[in-house]
């Protein structure tokens, strides 16, 4: 009889080693390349965006996380239903190990009366930006898929006009 595995656990009691998600970590291409710079931005987006909601409602209860709480429910941004199995969740948590701690300065300023950022909303676009991972103009991979779905219905509809007139 094969041991049954639960979430990464054999039930035998041995641990088995998995990444965040349930494939093996893709590998991941250089973190200067253009593709990882524009992962990176992405994955930052996502992370922000789904903290952003939980900052939003401990501003709203006046109440703060304690650094430690902050830090955890950071690492977990990765297990949100929004970031995409495989490269990216990998693209993800590389991210997240390098920017935890800016993330973490950042967020907490939101509670930090004598701050700038006291009592204010994260906006992901503005918040990645001031981290230095996304630049102006970016485009996330939803923006560059649509864009592309458009371009491709234009010249579709323009190639059956021109068949239409032959």
């Amino acid at each position: 009889m094969a041991p049954l595995l639960l979430l990464g656990v054999c039930l035998y009691g041995v641990r088995i080693q998995a990444a965040m998600g349930m494939f093996p970590p893709s590998p991941l291409p250089p973190k200067n390349s253009p593709a990882m710079k524009m992962m990176y931005c992405e994955a930052c987006n996502t992370v922000m965006g789904g903290l952003a909601k939980d900052v939003k409602y401990l501003l709203e209860a006046q109440k703060m996380w304690k650094a430690k709480d902050l830090k955890e429910r950071i690492m977990v941004s990765c297990q949100d239903p929004a970031v995409m199995n495989g490269f990216m969740k990998d693209t993800c948590a590389s991210f997240l190990t390098e920017y935890r701690d800016p993330i973490a300065k950042e967020t907490a300023l939101r509670w930090t009366e004598d701050s700038d950022e006291f009592d204010e909303d994260i906006v992901p676009k503005e918040f990645c930006m001031k981290l230095g991972v996304c630049k102006e103009g970016h485009q996330s991979l939803n923006q560059m898929l649509h864009n592309a779905q458009v371009k491709e219905d234009a010249l579709k509809k323009e190639k059956e006009e021109k068949e239409k007139k032959r």
